[in-house]
């Protein structure tokens, strides 16, 4: 198929400035055998002017007019993607934007590569160039190859970090014409998509083509314009073009992989965080809206099912990346909003999307945490939430103790800032015991014996402990904590010889036998052991401490006292 003939195609609206330098790209191609469509899309300006004048000096290139702008138009009208007999009598297919450009060599290579490997797609690389800054990023293939080709389910699966962004675009690209005519779109994404058909017809195009190559050439180029792109307008279905193009994804992998691996989601969802990012521009930059709908709009984008979704799956170190995109400037974008402190309703769901972008760093904060902090003390939030820990406990610290103590959430934040500030456990529990004895309803509503009970579960020597023994047993366990031993010996010979609160007595001799043996002192190991066995036979659990005698009784086999407990089971 030497004389492949290839249809190219190209939908302009109001493209004056750039269409020439597109329509040039292509009259410059070492290939030849083609037939350019150039679609005016209802423009106002010169396009068509400029159209037809090409049209009549080349008569590949041909002229349609569409009166009124449509940004979906149906396939076999031509537009976005020509479909049925339109492409009657063509071998493969061609999509250049009117601001875009080929290199001279586009169809040469992209043909050459279909034809060698019997391809129904193949891809080359895009320089995009931002027409502001006129810096330029290559998008290409990153392998050791000069191509890659898909075709088995292991391609699909172990390559998706390759090949994925070359997934999500419609141009840069070399159709088969009888692959786009196994498509059965109309409406390309209909009920799914309003804004994103591109994304959902390329992705469509790769889950029903049965052999792509993605080459390594550079042979596209791609104009940036951020402060014109429609992608850059806000439009409320744009979230939900996003979250529908997740799902063609997952079924894309699905289907030519087999399933989703756990890496191939982690890629899933980072780029969904790229959409996120693409609707959070939107929103911040749409003078259209007023602030009050610019925070809900970004708070409830935050708040959808498959946005947690992304923050519970998502793994801490691409977490990072995401933060410095999407997630700082989202935070800031709130923090500067006034209106949010104005008005509770707006503090609630603010909290409710920080606890989402923070879930994972910062899981110790709470939604009604966050709202407090918005509505009553906004001088620690900003801190807190940018990880600046010594700054909020320092503040913390400058409050009154009674004042601290009687608001529930900043006694949980105070409690909190220990751990964040990794201080000793030792010194975090002597905190805790503090709060209980002198505002024990405090204590309470704060909810911190859980935290209490995580610091004992450090230490193996504590972890069956309460937090009411721990409590009573306080400078014993802080020894514990610290690992000196000989000092807890001290403090429990100290606590042997005073009156023990039977509610705590067994929890002390447990504590006991542990600090015996880790000083070595063998005759303390025997008295408190026999101790034990004593307390365990009075309260009905003989079965526990039978075995504990008779390995007593291996030690000092004439002991009177072991084979008299041993007789009374």
């Amino acid at each position: 198929m030497k004389d492949a003939k290839i249809f190219i195609y190209t939908q302009a609206y109001n493209a004056e400035e750039t269409l020439a330098r597109a329509i040039e790209s292509v009259l410059a191609q070492s290939y030849k055998n083609f037939i350019y469509y150039i679609v005016d899309n209802g423009s106002s300006d010169s396009t068509g002017s400029i159209i037809q004048k090409y049209a009549k000096n080349d008569t590949r290139v041909r002229y349609v007019r569409n009166e009124v702008n449509s940004k979906m138009l149906r396939p076999n009208h031509i537009g976005f993607f020509p479909f049925g007999s339109v492409l009657e009598g063509y071998d493969f297919l061609a999509n250049l934007d009117a601001d875009d450009e080929y290199a001279p060599d586009f169809l040469k290579k992209t043909l050459h590569y279909a034809l060698e490997h019997n391809a129904d797609l193949v891809c080359c690389g895009s320089d995009f160039i931002d027409i502001i800054t006129k810096k330029t990023r290559p998008r290409k293939l990153h392998i050791a190859e000069d191509y890659l080709i898909l075709e088995q389910p292991v391609d699909y699966d172990r390559s998706l970090a390759a090949y994925f962004e070359f997934a999500r675009t419609i141009w840069a690209k070399l159709y088969k014409t009888s692959l786009i005519k196994r498509l059965e779109l109309g409406w390309i994404g209909e009920g799914e998509v309003h804004l994103s058909n591109d994304l959902y017809f390329a992705l469509e195009v790769f889950t029903k083509a049965d052999k792509i190559c993605i080459i390594k050439d550079v042979l596209h180029t791609y104009y940036v314009n951020n402060s014109e792109s429609v992608i850059r307008q806000f439009n409320p279905n744009r979230l939900g073009d996003f979250i529908a193009i997740f799902d063609k994804g997952r079924d894309f992998l699905e289907a030519k992989a087999g399933c989703v691996s756990k890496e191939n989601w982690q890629l899933l969802y980072q780029d969904y965080a790229l959409g996120l990012d693409t609707v959070f521009v939107a929103i911040k930059g749409d003078e259209k809206l007023s602030a009050i709908e610019k925070i809900r709009y970004v708070c409830e984008m935050y708040l959808h099912e498959r946005t947690k979704e992304l923050f519970d799956i998502i793994e801490l170190k691409r977490l990072e990346s995401i933060n410095k995109y999407l997630i700082e400037p989202s935070i800031a974008f709130l923090l500067k909003c006034t209106e949010i402190q104005k008005y509770p309703e707006l503090a609630k769901l603010a909290a409710r999307a920080f606890f989402v972008m923070r879930s994972k760093t910062l899981p110790f904060v709470s939604e009604k945490i966050y709202e407090h902090l918005l509505t009553e003390h906004f001088y620690l939030l900003v801190p807190l939430i940018s990880f600046r820990y010594s700054d909020v406990f320092d503040r913390l610290q400058k409050i009154p103790e009674h004042k601290l103590h009687k608001n529930v959430h900043l006694l949980k934040l105070y409690v909190y800032m220990y751990k964040a500030l990794e201080k000793s456990d030792c010194d975090a529990f002597e905190l805790c015991k503090i709060i209980k004895g002198k505002f024990p309803k405090a204590y309470d509503d704060a909810g911190l014996e859980p935290y209490v009970l995580e610091l004992l579960a450090n230490h193996s020597a504590l972890d069956r402990l309460s937090a009411a023994d721990a409590f009573y047993l306080s400078n014993l366990v802080k020894k514990i904590i610290r690992g000196d031993h000989w000092s807890a010996f001290d403090e429990v010979i100290a606590l042997a010889h005073k009156e023990i609160d039977n509610k705590h007595l067994k929890s002390y001799l447990e504590l006991a036998l542990y600090v015996c043996d880790k000083a070595k002192h063998q005759d303390g190991l025997i008295l408190f052991d026999i101790t034990l066995c004593r307390i365990l036979i009075e309260e009905g659990s003989g079965h526990k401490a039978k075995p504990r005698l008779e390995n007593l009784l291996k030690t000092l086999p004439d002991d009177e006292e072991i084979k008299e407990l041993l007789a009374s089971l």
